[in-house]
């Protein structure tokens, strides 16, 4: 769903062109120089994808849709580079058409399906994330997008259909750590907060790196009541990430209702207001409440 999520599907991609590429030199009917530059075009754009120029890498995979208008490979990857540019439009629409040339083509179906998750389109998004799912059962990203669908969306029990599909992604790929991310946000849902408490424990692990793990850990902590735990956790999310407004937020209130810090509570607060959007809900409050200690 990021930048180097994309950045790996290129690559993975990318190692499987050469196989299908030279096939099709053999196979189909068309001019030996013609394919050669078509291949180049879609290899030379995948490794610009790669390397973070997008604006190249489009240039080239336009090259090969001119080339080869009625291969499937050429739109899929001109939508995947639109998608890197965050055009979910226009990266929509070319993996629309390469499933319109090839419907059997299960990343055009997972890419078609991103670009709705990403502009919260959640039914449309399951029904191309099915279709991808029907191709390409091992995949573990498709099982994670339509997580994601149910998690967000306002479906009934879509918590627990959510969850479920980022079991799934994790039996396919064990140390993904955003499926255990989500699946710790579930289990937090469902007020199982100690294994929630494992699930962020494993992202952290993975990734210690990761502040988001850490801010998930500590409103986990919290929860439990564990409170020198999730203080901890906290103030790791924040030297991870010092703009990290939730996470000062959380500890500000912490020190504020739980430990009676006065003086903590107003950095944090502090902290929070320096960094939250202009339109978080919980600014007035904060601010009001630094006007009264003051």
């Amino acid at each position: 769903m990021n930048n180097n999520l994309f950045r790996l599907i290129a690559l993975l991609l990318l190692l499987a062109l050469a196989v299908p590429m030279a096939r099709a030199a053999d196979d189909e009917k068309t001019d030996g120089d013609q394919e050669t530059e078509y291949y180049d075009a879609l290899t030379q754009g995948a490794n610009f994808l790669y390397s973070g120029s997008a604006e190249r890498a489009l240039a080239r995979f336009k090259q090969a849709i001119k080339l080869k208008p009625d291969d499937a490979r050429g739109y899929f990857w001109t939508g995947l580079t639109y998608s890197e540019l965050q055009n979910y439009g226009l990266a929509a629409t070319n993996a629309e058409k390469a499933t319109i040339i090839d419907d059997k083509f299960p990343d055009a179906w997972l890419l078609w399906g991103q670009c709705f998750v990403h502009t919260s389109r959640w039914q449309e998004a399951r029904e191309k994330l099915e279709r991808a799912f029907t191709l390409a059962p091992q995949n573990y990203l498709i099982p994670f997008n339509l997580g994601l669908c149910y998690y967000y969306s306002l479906d009934g029990e879509n918590k627990t259909t959510a969850l479920r599909y980022f079991k799934k992604t994790l039996e396919l790929n064990q140390k993904y750590a955003p499926a255990l991310l989500y699946e710790g946000c579930c289990y937090l849902k469902a007020d199982l907060r100690f294994m929630a408490v494992i699930s962020f424990k494993n992202v952290a692990k993975l990734e210690p790196n990761n502040a988001d793990a850490f801010f998930w850990l500590g409103i986990a902590h919290r929860r439990e009541n564990h409170l020198a735990d999730a203080e901890k956790a906290f103030l790791q999310a924040i030297r991870l990430n010092p703009k990290h407004y939730e996470a000062h937020l959380q500890l500000a209130h912490m020190y504020q209702i739980d430990l009676l810090d006065k003086k903590n509570a107003e950095k944090q607060y502090q902290a929070f207001l320096e960094s939250a959007p202009e339109d978080h809900e919980w600014r007035s409050a904060v601010f009001e409440y630094l006007s009264g200690v003051k």
